[in-house]
């Protein structure tokens, strides 16, 4: 099978466009760019969260913070990352009350079964409050149907690609980004269509999808949102910020 990274594509212009000037594309979804910061230490911190935010970027605190300091992040609103026994000794194994809950399991193996199981007993722990369940990463394009079935609600996509991760070159665990998105998205038309035809929907959720790794300019976020990410996430380019944790 033959599959595509970003350098491989490119964005072929419409016959004509009524668009005139960049100004005519809006980008924002409820007053936030599709951009996530990636949960990096050398990223974000409890010191530079809200500039993110101030400037229409959706923050992850990484795991590195303090876990108190997570928790109270996330019952109030704010994306916050957990281990996966993080994540079933906070949530599951006790309970914690707040208006609305968002929590990322970062793991760099999103494929266990424990993950599956874990969110739905989360989705009907929590079922009376508005939660909000992020889980990554995948490097398989059907694993976004097994995700839905259980109720996630954001998926990050792209294992290896990375700038500083090892794990294509240490495992060879890998999958172009272009094609995983590409191809995710189709899943994700799938399921759209199933839930509308089969009674009661098999799938809970039509989790969004968020482009994780290799983001190296405007361009390659560019594409990923054209391909049919929901989301980009970015890393690399944050650290060399001024206002990055770093």
């Amino acid at each position: 099978e033959i599959k595509y990274s970003y350098n491989d594509i490119g964005i072929v212009p419409a016959i004509t466009s009524e668009i005139e000037h960049r100004k005519d594309c809006d980008p924002f979804i409820d007053g936030k760019l599709p951009l996530f910061t990636a949960p990096m230490s050398s990223v974000v911190d409890e010191s530079n969260f809200n500039l993110f935010e101030e400037n229409g970027i959706n923050a992850i605190l990484p795991r590195t913070v303090n876990l108190n300091t997570r928790v109270s992040y996330a019952v109030n609103g704010k994306w916050a990352a957990f281990g996966l026994k993080e994540f079933e000794d906070v949530f599951i194994k006790k309970t914690v009350s707040g208006q609305k809950i968002k929590a990322l399991i970062d793991i760099a193996n999103g494929h266990m079964a424990k993950i599956l199981s874990l969110v739905k007993d989360f989705k009907e722990k929590y079922k009376d409050i508005q939660t909000e369940i992020m889980v990554g990463n995948i490097a398989n394009p059907s694993t976004y149907l097994e995700m839905a079935k259980v109720g996630v609600d954001y998926i990050r996509c792209g294992i290896g690609s990375g700038e500083g991760c090892i794990t294509s070159s240490n495992l060879g665990v890998h999958y172009p980004m272009a094609s995983l998105i590409d191809e995710t998205s189709e899943q994700k038309k799938y399921v759209g269509i199933m839930r509308g035809v089969v009674k009661n929907g098999t799938y809970k959720s039509l989790p969004k999808i968020i482009a994780d790794g290799g983001i190296r300019n405007y361009s390659d976020a560019i594409k990923a949102l054209a391909l049919g990410a929901d989301y980009v996430m970015i890393g690399g380019l944050f650290t060399r910020m001024v206002e990055s944790a770093a």
